[in-house]
Formats: C-alpha cells, sequence, structure tokens
C-alpha cells in the first residue's frame, strides 16, 4: 500500500504526467519529423511503451536509474529505430538532445529567478503549479525553434531523393564522427547542470556560468555546421568536375573517332574514280578475273570504312 500511495502523490502525478511525460513525447515528435522512421508503428510502440512505463515507475526509481533510462528513452531508442544512415541519426539526435538539455538549463534559470530556491522537487513544483507548466511550455518552444535549423541543414546534409552514396565514402565517414561532437557535449552539458543543482547547490551564479558554456558550445556547433557545409560543397564541386571532365574526354574520344572515319571517307571517294578506270581497263582488256579480285578489295575496304 506505501508503493500505491508513493505512485499516486499528486505532487509526482503533476510533474511526470502533465509535464515530463508531454515534454518527452514532444521530443520523440520532432524526432521522427526530423528524420522518418523505417516503421512508425514499431518506432512509436517502443517509445510509449518506454516512456510510459518509465513515468509510472519513475517516483520508486532512484536518481541514477532516472538518469540511464532518460538517456536511454532520448539516445538509444531514436538511434536504433529512426530512418536514415547513421551519420544522419547521430545528426538529428545529438543536436535535438543539446537543445533538450539547453532547454533545461533556460527554464532552470527562469525557476532560480522567479522563486528564488536554488533547487526544486516535485513538492515545489506543485506548489508553483502555473510557473512550472510555463517552463514546460518554454522547454518544447525551444526544442520547436532547434527543430527548424536542425531539420533544414539534415536536409541539405542529406537529401532524401539521393543516392546513399551522394556525398562519398570519405565525406560520410568524416559527417559520422563530426555528428558524435554534439553527443559528447549533450553529455557534458549533464554533468555541469548536475553539478550546478546538487554541488553547487544551484546558486544563480554558478547557473549563469552554465549558460555561458552552453552559449559557447552552440557557437562551436554553429561553427561546427558551417566548415561541415564548405566541406560537403567543395567536395561535390570536385565531384561534379571530375564527372565533367570524364564526359569532355568521351566526347573528344568520339569527335576524333569520327574525324578518322571522314578523313577515310574522303580518301576513298578520291580514289574511286582512278579505281573506276583501273576496272574499265581489265575488263577491255579481258582481264576479267584481275578485275573480279581488284572489285572484291574495293569492297573490303569501302565495309571497313
Amino acid at each position: 500500500m506505501p508503493v500505491i500511495q508513493q505512485l499516486l502523490q499528486p505532487q509526482d502525478l503533476f510533474v511526470n504526467w502533465c509535464c515530463t511525460l508531454p515534454l518527452q513525447l514532444f521530443y520523440c515528435y520532432l524526432l521522427q519529423r526530423l528524420c522518418p522512421p523505417r516503421s512508425k508503428r514499431l518506432y512509436w510502440g517502443v517509445t510509449l511503451a518506454l516512456t510510459v512505463g518509465y513515468t509510472v515507475v519513475r517516483p520508486l526509481m532512484p536518481q541514477g536509474a532516472r538518469i540511464a533510462c532518460g538517456l536511454c528513452d532520448s539516445i538509444a531508442v531514436p538511434l536504433l529505430l529512426l530512418g536514415g544512415r547513421m551519420a544522419q541519426r547521430l545528426l538529428v539526435v545529438s543536436c535535438m538532445y543539446l537543445a533538450l538539455m539547453g532547454g533545461e538549463l533556460v527554464v532552470s534559470l527562469i525557476w532560480i529567478s522567479v522563486t528564488g530556491l536554488p533547487t526544486f522537487d516535485n513538492a515545489a513544483a506543485f506548489t508553483h503549479a502555473p510557473l512550472f507548466s510555463f517552463m514546460t511550455l518554454v522547454d518544447c518552444a525551444i526544442l520547436a525553434v532547434a527543430g527548424v535549423p536542425v531539420g533544414r541543414f539534415t536536409a541539405r546534409i542529406f537529401p532524401s531523393a539521393g543516392p546513399p552514396a551522394r556525398i562519398g565514402v570519405n565525406a560520410s565517414s568524416l559527417l559520422f564522427f563530426l555528428a558524435l561532437f554534439p553527443v559528447v557535449q549533450g553529455a557534458f552539458l549533464l554533468l555541469l547542470m548536475y553539478i550546478a543543482s546538487i554541488h553547487a547547490n544551484g546558486s544563480l551564479f554558478h547557473m549563469a556560468v552554465c549558460g555561458t558554456l552552453v552559449a559557447g558550445m552552440g557557437l562551436m556547433d554553429v561553427l561546427l555546421f558551417r566548415q561541415i557545409w564548405k566541406y560537403r560543397e567543395a567536395f561535390l564541386a570536385e565531384q561534379g568536375a571530375r564527372l565533367l571532365e570524364q564526359q569532355i574526354e568521351g566526347y573528344l574520344a568520339e569527335a576524333e573517332a569520327v574525324q578518322d572515319q571522314l578523313s577515310a571517307l574522303a580518301r576513298f571517294r578520291h580514289d574511286l574514280r582512278n579505281n573506276v578506270a583501273v576496272v574499265n581497263r581489265l575488263c577491255e582488256a579481258g582481264r576479267l578475273d584481275e578485275a573480279g579480285e581488284y572489285l572484291q578489295e574495293l569492297k573490303r575496304g569501302a565495309a571497313e570504312l
């Protein structure tokens, strides 16, 4: 009975079911919009089962287990079930997870600034229910805004209508490793938030420092993606130039072959009168066999043209 009472605490029901669950489902929805899964039924079946099950038992789980389940639901499952190449999935999931962590930091700053409390728990969130609901909406808005540039960038780097190897093996491998960079940033940001909320007692100063570091990481991402785009454009330009050069070489070879045939035909037409005169003289002299052999040689020469 105490377990049932713990699961049905009003503050836990409000935070887990009214705020955390909708935010996580919205995050999963944005992921499947940015990188459509191979099977939407399988994706949403697994996502709903894990998310709802995790929400039910969350009040009974220790902090470490909550973090592990959150990482599994936010990173591991989308990487396994989303469509596209692994580099594309890594890029989308890592960038959106970084946006999710950045949103958590922003709403934490809002909480500290408005309430003056260094940390918050479910009881405090339930006491300030309107503020906590507004914070959830802000987090969703940050995710939605971040999804726009991530979607455009991903669509340009990985066009859905293009062949799988459009940007080449080397370029795809480079994108795969560069896509891991935001994942490392997300883990680092999660560590910063843990330090700020637990060890530093969630002071406004330390949260501001974390915010500055997050802004710096965002700037690094912008510069990184800019370099990725430049590299892709240069690679495609070089690939197109090579293809054009091969086509020109083929056209020149064909033109040279046609020119040789025209030259041979011109020589054949020039010698045609002399050949006719020779045949006439052989026929007048009664040397018909030689005339026939001569005509056969002329026939073979014409066939070669």
